[in-house]
């Protein structure tokens, strides 16, 4: 997950690409590869890594996991990835990876 604290850009992953911009929390499943694209050079970010599912706090949320009205965001504030795109290219191409040995 990354908090933007400033800037704008696009997150591509392989399910299709994610708008961002100040402010927005983006969660971004472990294990997929992405990119960031940023509108511009001036951005910050807070990077969170968590080993269980990010959720929203349970005092935001009724028995069947809906958020109530008095919770700080709305369904409306989720967004999935838009705009599958496919590319079909051969040459070699650097993949940077974490590896906990």
């Amino acid at each position: 997950m990354l908090f933007v604290h400033k800037g704008s850009g696009t997150l591509k992953t392989m399910y299709g690409q994610v708008a961002f911009e100040y402010g927005d929390y983006v969660v971004i499943p472990r294990g997929t590869v992405y990119q960031l694209e940023f509108d511009d050079a001036d951005n910050r970010l807070l990077y969170i890594e968590s080993y269980s599912p990010v959720r929203t706090p349970r005092r935001y949320r009724n028995d069947v996991g809906q958020l109530l009205e008095h919770s700080p965001f709305c369904e409306r504030d989720f967004r999935a990835p838009q705009d599958l795109e496919t590319h079909d290219q051969k040459g070699e191409f650097p993949i940077f990876i974490k590896n906990k040995a």
